[in-house]
């Protein structure tokens, strides 16, 4: 059998190499010899993760008397939660074969090996040839000298996540990310829990006070810490009896019922066939450059077989890395070490990118640190978390973010937007009002971004919008957007902007007692998107008729002061009216939560309208109730097509004679009879799967276009066309 490339190893570098190397139109084979998704969604992140949040919610129903709740905890079995996190695992890995199917990734069980830089045999004595093979065989558990494991009474991190019944007591040795996310684990549970670690500090690749303050934290939950602590011999009795050293030559003997290993994890790249080949490996690990090429050119490591760091989204990457490197791309951008962020969910949680502080200063890095305690945060102090911190570490003399450090509840959320920040070279003292640029966005907000993108398209060709007549693009896709809107925010003065009437509005909303440059930007972003497709007509509502108007200004003072680019846009204001909310405070907005919407079904409609605003002065059926102004009978005028019913509902309205609840059930049965044509398109068009990602891909590669061709006129009305002509170069 002959493959374009040949895939050792289905975690999640493997899987995301093999699927990537198929969208690049290779031929794939992937080999894994247990269960799809590696370790990680097999016996690492995702069952461990099951089990912290299950700890969490444990360890809060405990605490709940402190807020006049009493509750009962001794029904509780752990033999539940173990089951729930055995179905979290194999529902990942089930759907990492589906995927691979989907993508027609080629998939076998079994054993492989490398017979050559092209050849790998099988363990049922086959051969695969293929032009190229990445390794991807992932990590095991290390094990120490005189604890040997058993998966009984000596555990690795996999037999932990096997056991159905929790021990009284365990002994942890290793206090690292493994380590101390079990040590949170299990003392939530009731196990009384030993930490054994043989460097000064618990978690010795994290920031020392960051550590400290973990320490200082679980120890108050009844953890107990040896640090700078050997253990050195295993005694098996009717009780285990664990003899531990200090490193000052202190000795003690700690009975316990079990002992988890956790003392890291090393390459998993045994039976390989590696040092037969040439191969090189340096303590262990597969030598590679930065694209994952090891010291034979056919050949490719990735993930945890390296010296990288070993976490699942690093091993994702480097398998696109490799596979691109692999098909000759160019530009590919490799992956720097110091914005890997990292993540331990015990509790408090800690979370981080870049170097230590001690790392940067034993480097002799100039520095100013940032620290921000928890206790400052009204949140915190509202939901009685206030212990934790965030360290931010910039360069002393530019700000320049160099590496954030976060301890406490949901640090593993807050890093994302410091790593955002770096990326978008923000200095220290940016991030003060950066939140205000996004409305204080939670993270989880933003990774609906993309599904609410491909339900706003599918709302769109629901409804009629033809994707081949009309260009729907994602306006981060035409970095022309961002050009264009730099050139025409010279055009414009900030108090012609403040006097526009939506964004004094959205101000309002957000609670900002001034405008941030954000959100004074965003007119000027939306002249953009108009301008850059040079359009002649802009539909719009009557709130929004002011920024065209403004583009038009924009428009006649660029074309006035350079050459004639842009036409004049007209505004199209429909004869449609603006729908008041369903509260009946404001204009129906998504935003606000008073919107019935195009993708709604029925029992929500129903449920909206039930909830929807009235007469306040109405408290009974049988009184005369206003029919002007009334929410409820303006969404009949609009969406009812049987207005004799309209009106006989409006009459009994008036004299007392109709209820609340039948006027508007009948009106959710006009909308639901409105809204069912687009329903079953929208059920057509979801079934299709991609085809929302299609339209936008497409669309966007058309606004590329389109948009460089404006750019270019734009630059030669400016005399930007041949500016390195008249510099001789």
């Amino acid at each position: 059998m002959n493959y374009d490339l040949a895939i050792i190893g289905a975690g999640p570098g493997g899987y995301v190499a093999a699927i990537r190397a198929r969208q690049l139109g290779m031929r794939v084979v992937l080999i894994e010899k247990d269960k799809a998704g590696g370790v990680c969604l097999n016996w690492g992140c995702i069952p461990t993760k099951s089990l912290i949040h299950r700890a969490h919610v444990f360890s809060q129903l405990k605490s709940t008397e402190a807020w006049g709740v009493r509750v009962d905890t001794s029904a509780f079995s752990y033999q539940h939660v173990h089951t729930e996190s055995r179905n979290a695992a194999a529902t990942l890995s089930r759907g990492v074969e589906g995927l691979l199917k989907k993508n027609q990734v080629e998939y076998l069980k079994g054993k492989a090996s490398l017979k050559d830089g092209r050849t790998l045999i099988l363990a049922n004595g086959k051969t695969i040839s293929a032009k190229h093979i990445i390794i991807a065989t992932g990590s095991r558990s290390k094990s120490i000298a005189g604890f040997t494991i058993d998966e009984d009474t000596v555990l690795s991190s996999q037999g932990a996540l096997s056991m159905t019944r929790l021990p009284q007591r365990i002994v942890i040795l290793g206090a690292g990310a493994i380590g101390m996310e079990f040590a949170y684990i299990f003392s939530s549970f009731g196990v009384k829990v030993t930490v054994v670690e043989m460097a000064k500090e618990i978690l010795p690749l994290e920031d020392t006070q960051m550590a400290s303050f973990i320490k200082t934290h679980m120890s108050k939950k009844g953890i107990t810490f040896a640090t700078s602590t050997i253990a050195r011999e295993l005694k098996k009795g009717k009780n285990l009896s664990l003899l531990l050293e200090s490193t000052y030559g202190k000795e003690k003997i700690v009975e316990t019922d079990a002992v988890l290993v956790s003392v890291g994890r090393q390459p998993h790249i045994e039976d390989l066939g590696l040092e037969k080949l040439g191969v090189h490996t340096k303590q262990g690990c597969i030598v590679t450059d930065n694209y994952g090429k090891t010291s034979m050119d056919s050949v490719y490591a990735i993930g945890d077989v390296k010296s990288t760091a070993q976490l699942a989204h690093v091993a994702s990457k480097e398998g696109e890395i490799a596979v691109e490197h692999i098909a000759g791309k160019k530009n590919i951008r490799i992956i720097d070490p110091d914005t890997i962020p990292s993540a331990i969910y015990c509790e408090p949680q800690l979370a981080s990118f870049g170097p230590s502080e001690d790392a940067l200063r034993k480097k002799t890095v100039k520095i100013k640190k940032f620290v921000f305690p928890y206790q400052a945060l009204g949140k915190a102090v509202a939901t009685s978390q206030t212990g934790g911190m965030i360290k931010l570490l910039c360069a002393e003399d530019t700000h320049e973010v160099i590496a954030c450090h976060v301890v406490g509840y949901n640090a593993t959320e807050v890093i994302h937007e410091v790593l955002l920040a770096k990326h978008s070279e923000l200095l220290a003292e940016d991030l003060a009002d950066y939140h205000l640029l996004t409305t204080r966005p939670a993270v989880n907000d933003i990774r609906k971004v993309s599904e609410m993108a491909k339900g706003l398209i599918i709302d769109y060709i629901s409804c009629g919008i033809d994707p081949e007549l009309s260009v729907i693009y994602l306006q981060s896709a035409v970095p022309e957007v961002c050009k264009l809107q730099l050139i025409l925010s010279m055009l414009v003065t900030v108090p012609r902007l403040q006097r526009l009437p939506s964004l004094k509005d959205m101000a309002h909303a957000a609670g900002l007692q001034e405008m941030p440059f954000g959100l004074l930007g965003y007119p000027i972003l939306q002249s953009a998107d108009i301008l850059l497709s040079r359009a002649n007509v802009v539909p719009v509502g009557k709130d929004n008729e002011s920024h065209v108007e403004l583009t038009r200004e924009l428009a006649r003072r660029f074309n006035h002061m350079y050459a004639e680019v842009f036409p004049m846009p007209q505004a199209i204001v429909g004869d449609i009216p603006t729908l008041v909310g369903t509260d009946g405070a404001a204009k129906m907005s998504k935003s606000l939560g008073n919107a019935i919407l195009l993708c709604d079904d029925e029992q929500t409609v129903n449920k909206k309208v039930r909830s929807m605003y009235t007469d306040p002065k109405r408290i009974r059926a049988d009184m005369p109730g206003t029919v002007e102004g009334n929410p409820v009978f303006i969404y009949h005028d609009a969406f009812n097509t049987d207005k004799e019913e309209v009106e006989e509902l409006k009459q009994r309205y008036q004299s007392g004679k109709v209820g609340d609840v039948e006027v508007k059930t009948k009106l959710a049965n006009a909308i639901n009879t409105f809204l069912d044509p687009i329903r079953e398109k929208q059920m057509i068009f979801i079934e299709k799967k991609g085809y929302a990602e299609e339209i936008l891909y497409e669309g966007s590669k058309r606004m590329q276009k389109t948009a460089k061709e404006t750019i270019e006129l734009m630059e030669e009305a400016m005399g930007f066309h041949d500016i390195w002509q008249r510099f001789g170069l």
